[in-house]
């Protein structure tokens, strides 16, 4: 694909102009940035080659990327299968693209829209890094990929070639006192305290099945993430004492039985055998309710859903075996349409929330879908996580519409009130010393 003229003029006071960056920072904007005019993009990111790994150094639209988020990682992570691969160094549309097993593995978890792979390749070889382009609303073109190909080569070169220029010394201590204190006043500005604590998309009021009567469990019907109706059979108990019980009390049952039916056709006669009739009645009623009582639970050893619904169940293998206690939790059939975000906030790291306030999900599955939830409930005593941490437990409710399944997980960015600059910084550090100094 040949590059017209008037491209080729704006290819080339681009590239001058990354030569004339005076600090790194602007020749990663200007490398970004100055070709969207050229070749048109919703986002683009680019991550430098160094020591064997990609790193992420700036993104479009984003003042400073946060390197600790999901989808930042698993672009990096995907970044440096790309580099170490050894593929050839003309752009690569990912979507379409042969990829090596171990990239395709990161390309398909990253569930990302189509991405566009640009290589920055070193005239000698090597990379000095690349670049992922995205754009939803056309596919690439082979101009397009032309005109990143010559891009990404003299951009490697500049990038390479950057001066390490000293900074220039200030005029004097007036201009140092008025930054200072323009960074002082800053310490002033109103911002929105917030926490990252983890998340999982858990059921909505589902139905807690637990264990009717003593026992251990003989067997598990059914798997986790089944789909189940009305009556069908989840797990059983193991029946033998039960059904032991259940032979005992029939024949004692019988056995009183007898005895009532003898002395009352000697009551006409014996006036002795009249007399007991009254408490062999009772014998007999109250063996018939053991029986009756044996039975029931005999007939309680196979437990059956009461509603459709998914089952959600940790460990199959870990119940089958184990003894139970009456009304100790055993499995929950939950409607996948209605579920929630079950956040567990650090005690470390709590601040304070409110009945409605804003969440923020960013989950494993979806790293560039962030969700938008509302606080719906906030329990105020601290409980122990599985990990045996002690969190705060914070109930959100999902917006309408949103196809989430359960047990999905990643972290919850919860907003709290506004507070200064100052105490947003200094929180975390004024609680560590006051702690220490036991204030």
């Amino acid at each position: 694909m040949i590059v017209l003229p008037e491209e080729a003029l704006a290819l080339t006071e681009i590239h001058a102009s990354l030569r004339r960056s005076e600090t790194l920072p602007a020749l990663h904007y200007r490398v970004l940035h100055a070709i969207h005019p050229l070749v048109p993009h919703d986002q683009a990111v680019l991550l430098e080659w160094r020591r064997g790994k990609a790193r992420m150094v700036a993104a479009s639209n984003i003042a400073a990327p946060d390197r600790k988020a999901p989808q930042v990682i698993l672009l990096e992570r995907l970044a440096t299968a790309l580099l170490g691969a050894g593929l050839d160094a003309q752009p690569l549309d990912l979507s379409s693209a042969t990829l090596p097993k171990e990239v395709e593995k990161l390309w398909r978890e990253l569930e990302t829209p189509p991405l566009l792979w640009v290589s920055l390749p070193l005239p000698e070889g090597g990379w000095q890094g690349g670049m992922f382009l995205m754009r939803l609303a056309a596919p690439w073109s082979a101009r397009d990929l032309a005109i990143l190909a010559l891009h990404a080569e003299v951009a490697a070169e500049a990038w390479r070639g950057w001066p390490c220029r000293k900074r220039p010394i200030g005029p004097g201590w007036r201009h140092v006192a008025i930054i200072v204190g323009l960074l002082v006043a800053s310490l002033a500005l109103p911002v929105t305290q917030s926490a990252l604590a983890p998340v999982r998309i858990v059921a909505r009021q589902p139905e807690v099945v637990t264990a009717p009567i003593d026992g251990v469990i003989r067997a598990v019907r059914v798997q986790p993430g089944l789909q189940v109706q009305p009556g069908t059979l989840l797990f059983t108990l193991d029946e033998t004492e039960l059904r032991g019980q259940h032979q005992v009390a029939m024949e004692e049952w019988r056995v009183a039985r007898a005895e009532y039916d003898q002395d009352a056709q000697k009551s006409v006669r014996d006036p002795e055998s009249s007399a007991r009739l009254a408490l062999l009645s009772a014998k007999e009623q109250l063996q018939r309710i053991r029986a009756e009582y044996a039975k029931q639970r005999l007939e309680q050893v196979e437990v059956t859903a009461r509603r459709a619904g998914v089952v959600v169940l940790d460990d199959v293998d870990g119940l089958i075996g184990k003894p139970m206690k009456t009304g100790e939790k055993i499995m929950e059939i939950a409607d996948p349409e209605q579920v929630e975000a079950r956040i567990l906030l650090p005690v470390a790291d709590a601040i304070v929330l409110t009945t409605g306030g804003e969440v923020t999900l960013f989950l494993d599955a979806a790293p560039l879908d962030p969700v938008q939830a509302r606080i719906r409930q906030i329990n105020y005593e601290a409980e122990k996580s599985p990990q045996g941490h002690l969190v705060f437990r914070v109930v959100a409710d999902l917006p309408n519409g949103a196809t989430l399944q359960l047990g999905w997980s990643g972290t919850a960015k919860l907003h709290g009130q506004r507070v200064a600059l100052a105490f947003q910084l200094l929180r975390r550090p004024l609680t560590a010393l006051r702690q220490y100094l036991g204030w």
